[in-house]
């Protein structure tokens, strides 16, 4: 008799990301993350590379997510309603190192 894997319910995933200099490149932390189709998505994503006006893009372009994350934050919320590996990258400095979310089916 074959089993079906048990796919979970959606859940509310909560993350906490910053973007740091690393030997002069900026990258977002973690590099990735990872969640269920249909979970909802919640960010705060924060600035810590230093200087005073240490401001950085995070944008999620297939989820319709493009903010700027400063030194205090900003949440970002939005439901991962499609399965595939998408990059977070900062679209005001296109240069810098992105992420990637991997929405599981």
């Amino acid at each position: 008799q074959a089993f079906a894997a048990a796919k979970s319910k959606p859940a509310t995933r909560e993350f906490k990301m910053i973007t740091v200099d690393v030997n002069g490149s900026k990258i977002w932390l973690p590099s990735n993350i990872v969640v269920n189709k249909g979970d909802k998505v919640k960010i705060h994503a924060k600035s810590q590379v230093p200087g005073n006006n240490s401001v950085h893009g995070l944008s999620i372009d297939i989820f319709n997510v493009k903010e700027v994350a400063t030194k205090q934050g900003v949440k970002i919320e939005f439901t991962a309603n499609q399965a595939g590996i998408y990059p977070i990258w900062c679209h005001l400095h296109p240069t810098h190192i992105g992420s990637q979310l991997i929405v599981l089916d």
